[in-house]
């Protein structure tokens, strides 16, 4: 019991040092959205970046609102998705 709670606890932190990263295709096209943080735990100051072809932009940032490159990251995927394009949590980033 006490080894079963210690791995949920030790994935449960991983979570958190995880940076969040959705791939979106839509035929040969290829999108890469994801959160960059400061620093590993801490989710301010955060970073939304938008990968197209061999461009990378930083679309918004936060420095004391904690939750809002999250909101942003995962409104641009659903904005994505209704465009048609199939978007993935990569599971190594999440």
């Amino acid at each position: 019991m006490k080894a079963s709670i210690l791995v949920l606890l030790s994935l449960s932190s991983f979570s958190l040092f995880a940076q969040p990263v959705y791939h979106c295709k839509s035929g040969s096209s290829v999108r890469k959205i994801e959160i960059s943080y400061q620093s590993n735990g801490i989710e301010v100051p955060c970073v939304v970046k938008y990968t197209k072809g061999s461009e990378s932009f930083s679309l918004w940032n936060a420095k004391h609102e904690v939750g809002y490159c999250e909101a942003k990251a995962k409104s641009l995927k659903n904005k994505l998705e209704g465009f048609g394009w199939n978007c993935a949590a990569d599971p190594a980033g999440l």
